[in-house]
C-alpha cells in the first residue's frame, strides 16, 4: 500500500497497514511559503507545530509523503536544517528527546511537526503538497457562514461584503463586475452619451406621473392667483419685534413698568444682607451694593488721614523693623541708619587639573575683572612663565599681557592677581585668558572672578 498509515516494530518490519486513500492524488493543492511559526529561545530549544495543511504528499503529488519521497521542504532551512523519520512507536516526548540542534520529524498524515532549533530565529516558511478537497452543494436552499471570496493569484486579496452606502478604500477588495448582453458579449460602458447614442429626430418620449414642478424664486405677476381669489392663512406665529426702541415701539405715555421687591433674584431684595464673597458664590446686585456701602464707611478714617497728608504731615511707616521713623543724618550711623545692600551679579571661571593650563573665560557681557587666584599643589622647579591677558573682541592688536610670572624663580604655590589700578572694565567679548606650560605636572586650582555691568 503506498497511501497507508503504516506501524512497525522495534525490527522495522511493518506490523499494521491501513489505507487511507487512493494512490494518485486528483487534485493536488501546492502551499508556497506557508510560515511557520516555533517557540521563542536559543539553540537547543524543542517544541511541536502543526503545518496549516495535511496530508502532505510526496514529490510528485502520486501518495503521502515520507522522509524518502516527500514535497515538505524549508524555504530558508537555517532554523531546522536535518529531516528525521516518524517513529509511530514512539510518543512524541520520546521522539523530542531524540533531536539534535536542528532535526524535525514530520507526521505525513497529520502535519504535526517536531523540533529542536539550531538558531534562536522563530519563524521560516515552508513547501509542500497536499490533497485539495472540493465540495459540490445540491441541496436547496443552503446557507454558507463565512465564507472567503480570495483571488487566485494574491491569497491576501480577499473580497469584503458590505451593506449598501458604507465607506469604501483603497484597500477594499471587491469583485469586478461587466456587463454582458444576451449573447454573453461584454458590452462598452467606456463613454457617456454623446449625440450618436441620442435618439432619432421624431421620437418622442413620455414621461408619466411625475411630481409637479416647485415654484422657486421671488414671486412675479405670472406666479400670482387670478383677481378674486383669496388666500387664508391661520395659526401664524406672531412677529416678534426686534431692532433698537423707535417711538412707535414704546409704551404709550403713563404706562411705567415696575419689579416688585424681591420679583428678580439677580437684583435681590431691599432686605438682603451685605456679602463680601468674590469667588462663584450666587450673591444678588442689593448684596454686592451694601457690601461696597459697608467697605466706604468702614474705611472713611484713613482715607481723611490720607487726605492730611502734606509737607508738614507726612505718611507715617516703620522701615526698620522696631524702630520709629529713619534718621535723617549722614555720615553717623546708629539704630535708625538705613542700610543697603549693593546687588553684584558676578561671574566665576573655575579650572583645575594636573596638565597645562589653558583656561579663557566666556563672560559675553559687559563686565570687570574683580581677582585671579591659583593654587598649586607643590612648587614647580621648571622654568616657565604664568601668564595673564586680555583676549580683546576687537582683535589680536588689542590682545594685554596683565601678569607674566615664572612660578619657579618665586617658589610660590599661591597667587593672587589684582589689578593694580582698580577695576578692570572689559566690554562684551572681551575675556581674560590664563596660559600655564606645567611641565612639573603640579595639581592646579584656578579661579577668575569678576562681575557683569
Amino acid at each position: 500500500m503506498e497511501d497507508a498509515i503504516r506501524v512497525t516494530r522495534a525490527d522495522g518490519q511493518i506490523a499494521a497497514a491501513v489505507d487511507i486513500g487512493p494512490r494518485t492524488a486528483t487534485n493536488l493543492l501546492q502551499i508556497s511559503a506557508e510560515t511557520v511559526t516555533l517557540s521563542a529561545g536559543a539553540q537547543g530549544t524543542t517544541g511541536t507545530v502543526c503545518l496549516d495543511k495535511a496530508p502532505v504528499f510526496n514529490e510528485v503529488g502520486s501518495q503521502i509523503g515520507e522522509l524518502s519521497d516527500t514535497s515538505f521542504a524549508f524555504v530558508t532551512g537555517t532554523v531546522l536544517t536535518t529531516e528525521e523519520a516518524w517513529d509511530y512507536t514512539k510518543l512524541d516526548a520520546a521522539q523530542i528527546a531524540l533531536l539534535d540542534n536542528g532535526d524535525f520529524r514530520i507526521d505525513y498524515r497529520t502535519g504535526k511537526m517536531l523540533y529542536c532549533k539550531d538558531t534562536a530565529a522563530t519563524t521560516d516558511t515552508c513547501n509542500y503538497k497536499t490533497r485539495q478537497t472540493n465540495i459540490e452543494l445540491t441541496a436547496a436552499p443552503t446557507t454558507l457562514g463565512s465564507v472567503k471570496i480570495e483571488d487566485g493569484t494574491t491569497a491576501a486579496n480577499k473580497a469584503d461584503i458590505n451593506d449598501a452606502d458604507t465607506a469604501r478604500t483603497t484597500a477594499t477588495h471587491v469583485l469586478a463586475t461587466q456587463p454582458i448582453d444576451a449573447a454573453g458579449a461584454v458590452l462598452s460602458t467606456s463613454a457617456l452619451a454623446t449625440s450618436a447614442k441620442q435618439l432619432a429626430d421624431d421620437h418622442n418620449v413620455t414621461v408619466s406621473n411625475m411630481i409637479p414642478a416647485v415654484e422657486t424664486g421671488l414671486a412675479t405677476s405670472a406666479k400670482q392667483l387670478a383677481d378674486d381669489h383669496n388666500v387664508t392663512v391661520s395659526n401664524m406665529i406672531a412677529p416678534v419685534e426686534t431692532g433698537l426702541a423707535t417711538s412707535i415701539k414704546q409704551l404709550a405715555d403713563g404706562h411705567g413698568v415696575a419689579v416688585a421687591d424681591g420679583a428678580d433674584v439677580t437684583q435681590g431684595a431691599k432686605a438682603d444682607d451685605k456679602n463680601s464673597a468674590t469667588d462663584t458664590t450666587a450673591i444678588s446686585i442689593m448684596a454686592v451694593l451694601k457690601q461696597l456701602s459697608f467697605s466706604m464707611q468702614a474705611n472713611a478714617g484713613n482715607t481723611e488721614v490720607m487726605d492730611d497728608w502734606d509737607e508738614d504731615n507726612r505718611c507715617k511707616s516703620n522701615p526698620i523693623v522696631g524702630q520709629a521713623g529713619v534718621a535723617a543724618n549722614r555720615g553717623v550711623a546708629d539704630a535708625l541708619t538705613q542700610r543697603v545692600a549693593q546687588a553684584r551679579d558676578l561671574t566665576v571661571t573655575n579650572a583645575t587639573g594636573s596638565g597645562a593650563i589653558a583656561t579663557t573665560t566666556a563672560v559675553s557681557a559687559n563686565w570687570k575683572l574683580d581677582h585671579i587666584t591659583i593654587h598649586l599643589s607643590a612648587a614647580p622647579t621648571t622654568s616657565q612663565d604664568l601668564s595673564i591677558s586680555i583676549d580683546a573682541n576687537d582683535g589680536a592688536a588689542y590682545d594685554t599681557i596683565l601678569l607674566k610670572q615664572d612660578l619657579s624663580a618665586s617658589s610660590a604655590t599661591d597667587i593672587v592677581y589684582k589689578n593694580p589700578l582698580g577695576d578692570l572694565i572689559l566690554e562684551s567679548g572681551d575675556e581674560i585668558a590664563v596660559a600655564y606650560t606645567n611641565t612639573d605636572g603640579v595639581t592646579y586650582g584656578l579661579r577668575v572672578v569678576g562681575e557683569k555691568i
